[in-house]
């Protein structure tokens, strides 16, 4: 990787680039619904606003054509490409992220839907017997009040029953198991508007009354409705896969369309803390959970390289002064990485939302680093817009000086390149 833009050439590419960067035009879906089709069945931290989804679908990808979301999270983008007659394909390295967004684009007929929910949840009411028992580093028991643990308990044990007897089809068993992990963030101990896991506070304990079973039930009539709303042909393929090494041959989609991290995990938040108790309750292990984290951006340590991004660079060497340190920086030499591959596997637009993030007391301008970025892999930015972040979709971050958590995200910026 070069350092920086050595020729007249990349500066006045760049020159062109940042002025439309400066163009910047504003999104504004304030007061829209979002919980509209299959959008309602489970929440993800950080989703994707779905009509921004969907304009971004309908007026960037002709009818037909294949979409790629490398990073899913909650479905948004696959749920508004089935939605709008076109395909979808969608990564993550969070198997929750895949399940949910799997269930959530994939038709199923009602009437299937109905007769499994109604046995699971029959049977689980019938059969409430004891409790599960999860290893003391789970600390389970301080998320979950004990009769919950006992409710949660019996939905898992006949969750489990019937996938080993091959009860009802897989299909059929992950709109089950998306519906029991909806009900499971429902009723754990911790506030719903906040990113970080933060267990409830006396005054509010006092208050929350959780039924699992009325919660699943809930939650199953929003999933028998939506999804067998869905189109008849409605179906996406979900893989777990790091964007650093997408899988896919040159050229196999028309666009993709994404929203990536805005940071790494060690000094931001961890979408996996968001996930980990519902991932316990589906039966994954801490170290399971741990090999995903492993695969998240900038995870690893690495000997840092100079990226094509002054804006980067800066941002950085203002960094290393105030800590010392240059912890961080690996999020970014992967984050190329990944813009490598999207590139590579793209034929048309490449579509990335994103906001800037503080660290360390220091802005990170992402929109405009990966403005430099994709430009010094040869895409051109046509189009950029603005959006202001409700703090309702998308809480504030913590910041910390210290330890130099992200501070506050107020807006996000929507990049339109032209992959090649």
């Amino acid at each position: 990787m070069s350092i920086f833009y050595k020729n007249k050439v990349d500066k006045l590419v760049l020159k062109e680039q940042l002025s439309i960067f400066k163009k910047s035009q504003d999104f504004d879906f304030k007061g829209s619904n979002t919980q509209y089709s299959t959008h309602a069945i489970h929440t993800y931290v950080a989703a994707m606003v779905p009509q921004l989804a969907e304009t971004l679908v309908k007026e960037y990808v002709p009818i037909g054509q294949k979409i790629l979301d490398p990073f899913c999270g909650g479905g948004a983008v696959l749920v508004e490409a089935i939605r709008n007659k076109r395909k979808a394909v969608g990564t993550d390295i969070n198997p929750l992220a895949l399940l949910i967004s799997r269930v959530k684009s994939t038709y199923q007929p009602k009437k299937t839907i109905e007769e499994a929910v109604n046995f699971v949840i029959d049977a689980a009411i019938r059969g409430i017997n004891g409790s599960n028992k999860f290893p003391d580093n789970y600390n389970v028991e301080y998320w979950f009040l004990p009769k919950t643990i006992a409710e949660l308990s019996s939905l898992q044990r006949i969750i489990l029953l019937c996938e080993k007897n091959k009860t009802f089809n897989s299909k059929i068993l992950d709109i089950i198991k998306v519906i029991f992990s909806g009900t499971i963030r429902d009723v754990m101990l911790t506030y719903r508007n906040e990113i970080r896991l933060r267990r409830l506070e006396e005054h509010d304990l006092l208050k929350f009354k959780p039924n699992s079973f009325q919660s699943f039930k809930n939650r199953a009539r929003i999933a028998i409705e939506r999804i067998s709303n869905l189109p008849s042909d409605a179906k996406t393929v979900t893989t777990i896969s790091p964007v650093q090494r997408l899988s896919f041959q040159n050229d196999s989609f028309h666009s993709i369309i994404c929203s990536p991290p805005y940071g790494d995990e060690k000094n931001g938040v961890s979408y996996l803390q968001f996930s980990k108790l519902m991932l316990y309750w589906l039966g994954y292990t801490r170290d399971s959970i741990n090999l995903s984290r492993k695969l998240t951006l900038g995870s690893k340590k690495q000997p840092k390289t100079e990226l094509d991004s002054p804006t980067l660079e800066k941002a950085f060497k203002k960094i290393e002064v105030f800590s010392g340190s240059t912890d961080g920086y690996e999020f970014y030499q992967d984050y190329f990485l990944g813009l490598q591959q999207m590139v590579r596997v793209t034929k048309e637009n490449i579509i990335i939302v994103i906001g800037n993030r503080i660290l360390k007391s220091t802005i990170i301008e992402n929109g405009l680093i990966t403005t430099e970025l994709m430009s010094s892999l040869g895409c051109k930015l046509v189009k950029h817009f603005n959006r202001t972040l409700p703090s309702k979709r998308l809480p504030k971050l913590r910041r910390d000086v210290t330890h130099g958590f992200g501070g506050s995200i107020d807006k996000e910026d929507i990049l339109i390149f032209k992959s090649k």
